[in-house]
């Protein structure tokens, strides 16, 4: 075991490598498996409907020169409504950017800050990287934060690398990820600007002891050549929404609440205790890269810090939410976690030494920590089984429960009802198709989780445009060409056995506002469903459920 632990990888023999490797490669199988277990099955919901309503209304040409009421990613809406007019659009071909970046972030983050970590250093980084709540979150989630938090760190890496060796293709690579994450997602700005500023009053203060001003002139180059490419991206949207931007700043100030929240996000768990022990061991971590390598341990705590004041200074929309104030710092999320690293296996190597423990017994030791870091954290708690509903916020608005408000919201105004454990008494997990229609897309009036847990069934979400309603926010219109989500389906399709459903659940209350704002009309949905199905099997305050026939169920079903 030792073997791999060896700090010279040179000195290392066949084995110990072959170890070394098996053990990243189980690393990377983790953190894949977590990231694409039933993924194709998890339905859109929340901010994934930015860039799809841009989509399903819009063209290219409107996408590119608007950031939307919602802030819809410009080049990753691009990229979809490009592959909507090829090939379709699904829910794992909105979805795979992000798969793939938190995917290869488990490896390649490890691999871009080699230069400062050790072997056991490298592992354990990598597999607090592949069992990170957060990353597995926004890996299969359709926005775009999994692709910043591994562009973003590249992006502080890659200008570091540039001040200490000059390389043209070092500044050209640092600019092409800075424009590319700010493109992306303007407020990645706060995380991509602090080492132009940084670097430029070295190169200010060397400049006016030593006359010296080439370093101050190569970076005003580096600042032209991001501008351009910038304003040509980002101009058009300013132009035509100036608000879209300015109206988001100065709204929400953090709070007492706010740092510690995301660092319990940052670090996986809601218990205080766990936190503010990886929090110590981040500082500990801190002072192992200050001694390991000064001056890069100076500017990559530099750069977080002007980020995080910058944050704070704007007043950025929700800012003082914990979970809005860390997507907002994403990139320091895979930072965060290499602190932490140093000072875990620092720490663990000075107690193995002091306590005349075999030295085998280290890695034993940091293995049983990282899992029982992940047991402290909510990933236990998450319906691993049957949950389509994985990017609810219910689980990852707060990670202690009795502080997550939709949680509380949730518990304060809606209980399953009772037919959904007889659907679960009559049917085996997953055997039942239960459609649910009306819904609304927003987490803190979407119930639709809490059902699940309980009837353990695939749900498909029924849109009901084109049957008792004009299309609204939250439903794709019906008959549009190209909209290939499998867990979406038009309520007409139900009525004309085109799809697959054991039960009909119209929901009469719980139905978004803006449904009933386009003149949803509730009764003329029943009395087709009536019409089609026969007398409900079920009827409560809140829903009418239509069990429906076997006959009525196989007619014209799509495979």
């Amino acid at each position: 075991m030792q073997d791999w632990l060896d700090n010279d990888s040179k000195g290392a023999t066949a084995p110990g490598r072959l170890n070394y490797l098996g053990i990243l490669a189980l690393i990377f199988l983790a953190g894949v498996v977590a990231r694409l277990y039933r993924v194709g099955e998890q339905i859109l919901i929340d901010d994934e409907w930015h860039a799809l309503n841009a989509v399903q209304h819009h063209d290219l040409g409107w996408i590119f020169t608007h950031f939307g009421v919602s802030d819809h990613s410009i080049p990753l809406t691009l990229f979809y409504e490009m592959e909507y007019q090829l090939v379709g659009l699904s829910e794992l071909l909105m979805r795979w950017p992000m798969l793939l970046a938190g995917c290869i972030s488990v490896l390649l983050l490890p691999y871009l800050l080699r230069h400062w970590l050790r072997k056991p250093e490298y592992l354990v980084f990598a597999a607090l990287l592949a069992l990170s709540p957060v990353l597995i979150y926004y890996s299969r989630f359709a926005r775009p934060y999994a692709l910043l938090a591994l562009l973003e760190v590249a992006a502080l890496l890659m200008a570091w690398h540039w001040w200490q060796q000059r390389k043209t293709s070092q500044a050209a690579a640092w600019i092409f990820l800075t424009v590319v994450c700010v493109w992306l997602n303007a407020p990645a700005a706060v995380m991509v600007a602090p080492p132009f500023f940084l670097f430029s009053i070295l190169a200010l203060v060397n400049g006016v002891r030593q006359r010296d001003w080439r370093d101050l002139a190569h970076l005003l180059a580096i600042g032209i050549a991001t501008a351009i490419p910038l304003a040509a991206l980002l101009g058009p949207p300013l132009i035509t929404e100036p608000w879209a931007i300015s109206g988001k700043g100065g709204q929400h100030y953090i709070n007492a609440e706010t740092l510690p929240w995301a660092i319990s996000l940052a670090s996986g768990t809601g218990h205080a205790w766990v936190w503010i022990f990886m929090t110590v061991l981040a500082i500990l971590g801190s002072r192992v890269l200050l001694a390991r390598d000064r001056a890069f341990a100076r500017y990559l705590l530099a750069a977080i810090t002007m980020a995080a004041l910058m944050l704070c200074l704007t007043g950025a929309a929700w800012a003082m939410h914990g979970n809005v104030f860390l997507r907002y710092l994403i990139g320091l999320l895979p930072l965060y976690l290499m602190f932490v690293t140093l000072g875990l296996v620092e720490a663990t190597q000075w107690l193995v030494s002091k306590s005349r423990a075999p030295s085998s017994t280290t890695g034993i030791i940091l293995a049983a920590l990282v899992v029982s870091l992940v047991i402290q954290g909510p990933i236990p708690d998450w319906p691993i089984r049957i949950n389509q509903f994985q990017t609810h916020q219910n689980y990852h608005f707060n990670y202690n429960w009795e502080d997550n408000i939709y949680i509380q919201h949730m518990a304060g105004w809606y209980r399953p009802e009772d037919f959904y454990a007889e659907i679960a008494a009559e049917h085996e997990p997953g055997e039942a198709v239960i459609v649910v229609a009306p819904w609304n897309l927003a987490s803190f009036a979407n119930p639709m989780n809490l059902q699940q847990e309980v009837h353990r069934q695939k749900v498909l979400v029924g849109f009901v445009n084109g049957v008792c309603s004009e299309p609204f926010f939250g439903e794709i219109t019906a008959g549009q060409p190209g909209m290939k989500f499998r867990n979406f389906v038009p309520l007409q399709d139900i009525l004309d056995g085109k799809r697959r459903a054991d039960y009909l659940v119209l929901v009469r209350q719980y139905t978004s506002n803006l449904a009933i704002e386009n003149r949803m009309d509730f009764d003329r949905c029943e009395q087709a469903a009536r019409d089609r199905f026969g007398d409900p099997w079920r009827e409560t305050e809140f829903s009418v459920v239509f069990r429906i026939a076997p006959d009525h169920r196989r007619h014209h079903v799509q495979p």
